[in-house]
């Protein structure tokens, strides 16, 4: 997301993803800390969701309430608390052509209002590890078309992903995990489809 920050280890980033936030239990796909400055907040989706600048920022909200908790912090204090700045992505991997950034504001209030929330929108295949990570979901969504026999599917996504190089160094390495959670993913599609069917 920032190939130009080459002075960021893995030693800088802290994962804080959300696993339950407020009582109805959501939780975001990725959240972490870069050097304690920024928050960054990631969303992947494979349909288009006009709700996401809201869901970011009960996500955002949610995260620095756990930030000044574990910081030690008060928003009640009479000196102004520390934050990190906020960097937030939607990874879309859907064929719907997107708008380059979305805002609260513009969605919900015309542009009028005081509170703004704005989600840049990575939905480019490309060399990096984002880009490829959609190039991969892209694939997987194509394979389930075809496919009913989930084995089927996921070796033909693994095998077509390895020959454009879509996530190469993992999809060799880590096969099984790979196996794994994309079966889990197609079983999820599929009773999905199935209660859509019922409705």
């Amino acid at each position: 997301m920032h190939p130009e920050d080459t002075d960021v280890t893995v030693e800088d980033i802290d994962v804080k993803t959300i696993r339950s936030v407020l009582v109805n239990t959501q939780y975001n796909d990725l959240g972490f800390f870069v050097k304690d400055k920024f928050i960054v907040l990631v969303e992947a989706q494979s349909l288009w969701n006009p709700n996401i600048p809201l869901r970011m920022m009960f996500y955002l909200a949610e995260t620095y309430r756990r930030y000044l908790f574990d910081s030690q912090q008060s928003e009640h204090s009479t000196s102004r608390v520390t934050l990190p700045k906020p960097d937030l992505y939607l990874v879309y991997s859907g064929d719907k052509k997107v708008p380059d950034e979305i805002s609260l504001s513009e969605i919900f209030f015309d542009g009028h209002s005081p509170v703004d929330v704005r989600v840049k929108v990575l939905d480019r295949i490309d060399e990096t590890l984002c880009g490829q990570y959609i190039g991969f979901c892209r694939v997987f969504d194509e394979q389930r078309k075809i496919y009913d026999n989930k084995l089927e599917c996921v070796r033909e996504t693994i095998r077509i992903c390895v020959e454009k190089g879509y996530l190469t160094f993992y999809l060799k390495d880590h096969s099984k995990e790979a196996v794994d959670m994309m079966s889990e993913l197609f079983d999820e599609e599929y009773l999905r489809s199935q209660y859509n069917m019922q409705k």
